[in-house]
């Protein structure tokens, strides 16, 4: 096909948001076979200055059908994330014809990454790792215990704590059940002096009218304290129209006080 003079066509697979060492996927086709791969990134807020890229040669251009993987490998530090930056690919046929793109086929994963960008091609590196959640739900607060070193999730679709163990970045299996719609959390304080706390935390149950008293060694709930539940009736009298006795009508009033967030201190003193 020594006059070939089109170019591969070229797209990648990678997520809106992606973590340092997550991987991207490069495919490019051309009827006269693929010589050469690759992807690179630039900053979005500075397109000169290049982050990160790779190629590779494939098939020795034999292969009309090719898709390459590597992982991200950005150089970015904590302290300089999160970041956007701009995904480029690009492939070479056997004849030397090369084409770039900026065209994600199949972007899969969270949010759009730049709403206003006009492609795919932007994406949002983040620092850190994603777990997701063992049996899903969503949560709605969290805290972290460095007495044990986990962090703890309201799972209000579940009705539970989910228990992360930063060490080995994993859930606890099955979490700690508390009440109904379970929404923010609090450590139980132990020292006003130092900020130490005891291993145990607090759960607004926003779904009833109670905070769950969880201990975090034993992971389970140990009592449920009950909060202002007012239910006030309302009464007014009529008179019946064909009778004409005098009736009483209630009409219930409910104040009762559906926790949300919430947050614990302590007094100081023995």
């Amino acid at each position: 096909m020594s006059n070939d003079t089109d170019p591969p066509i070229v797209s990648f697979v990678i997520n809106s948001r992606v973590e340092v060492d997550d991987s991207i996927t490069v495919n490019a086709t051309d009827p006269g076979g693929i010589q050469t791969v690759g992807w690179y990134a630039l900053l979005r807020d500075d397109t000169t200055q290049q982050v990160g890229g790779a190629s590779a040669a494939v098939g020795g251009g034999t292969l009309t059908d090719v898709s390459h993987t590597w992982p991200l490998n950005f150089n970015f530090t904590s302290t300089n994330l999160p970041r956007y930056v701009v995904i480029r690919a690009w492939a070479e046929d056997a004849n030397g014809n090369r084409d770039t793109t900026s065209n994600a086929s199949g972007a899969s994963g969270g949010p759009q990454a730049a709403p206003a960008a006009s492609s795919s091609d932007t994406v949002l590196v983040v620092h850190g790792t994603t777990t997701p959640l063992p049996n899903g739900g969503r949560v709605i607060d969290g805290i972290y215990n460095r007495n044990l070193n986990e962090v703890y999730l309201t799972n209000v679709d579940l009705g539970r704590i989910e228990v992360f163990q930063v060490a080995d970045t994993s859930f606890v299996a099955g979490g700690i059940s508390v009440g109904s719609r379970p929404w923010g959390i609090a450590l139980w304080p132990q020292n006003v002096t130092t900020g130490a706390n005891a291993d145990t935390v607090v759960v607004a149950n926003s779904g009833g009218t109670d905070l769950s008293i969880v201990d975090l060694q034993s992971r389970r709930e140990v009592r449920r304290h009950s909060l202002p539940n007012f239910l006030v009736d309302e009464v007014t009298t009529e008179a019946d129209n064909q009778t004409g006795t005098i009736q009483l009508k209630f009409t219930r009033h409910d104040f009762s006080d559906r926790p949300q967030y919430l947050g614990m201190t302590c007094r100081p003193g023995a």
